[in-house]
């Protein structure tokens, strides 16, 4: 072989090189990935009563009750677990929580309601 069909053999080979290399750098330019993420539940309350507390029920104002419950496919709500310092606000939360009613889905979703008083003087 003569050296310029070597020096050719040499600049073809170096042209694969560079074109390689950039062909990897230019895959490594692309955005981030996308990550698909499921959509989030169409929740609609349809239907709700008021919460009623006893008269005798005194929750210290700022602290948070928690109903976490399952919304069945027929919208309607089952398995209330609830958590609170006053066990009369979490006997009323569970009422109240009870008494919601959601748009139909396809599956049970676990949902959560925190509740909590806020008192403010009149005109403040």
């Amino acid at each position: 072989m003569s050296a310029t069909m070597r020096g050719m053999d040499n600049v073809a080979c170096c042209t694969a090189v560079a074109l390689g290399l950039v062909l990897v750098v230019a895959a490594g330019c692309t955005g981030p990935a996308t990550v698909a993420r499921a959509p989030a539940p169409d929740f609609q309350l349809l239907e709700s009563s008021s919460l009623q507390l006893a008269s005798a029920c005194q929750p210290r104002a700022g602290e948070v009750y928690r109903a976490e419950f399952d919304v069945r496919p027929d919208g309607r709500v089952d398995n209330i677990r609830t958590t609170g310092n006053a066990s009369c606000a979490n006997e009323a939360l569970e009422k109240w929580v009870a008494s919601f009613r959601y748009n139909p889905r396809a599956a049970t979703v676990e949902t959560v309601v925190d509740w909590m008083l806020v008192e403010a003087s009149r005109g403040s």
